[in-house]
């Protein structure tokens, strides 16, 4: 019922802000490293995970939901 996982990817992120006239754009390649867990409820399994992006954007992101598989 209860499964945890490890995981690692590669991501591009870009970032773009106007004001008037002006605009400043970045963009970064990044690696992802996060943990997860996801437990069976039956016909729903719900999950969440942290990962860190480590690239120009460094930043922690948690996500928690459901997923119905079909």
């Amino acid at each position: 019922m209860f499964k945890s996982y490890a995981y690692t990817g590669l991501n591009y992120a870009r970032s773009k802000v106007s004001t008037g006239n002006n605009s400043i754009s970045e963009s970064a390649f990044g690696l992802n490293i996060g943990l997860g867990a996801e437990y069976d409820f039956g016909p729903v399994l719900a999950f969440g995970d942290l990962k860190y992006v480590v690239s120009k954007f460094d930043q922690p992101v948690f996500s928690i939901g459901i997923r119905v598989p079909f």
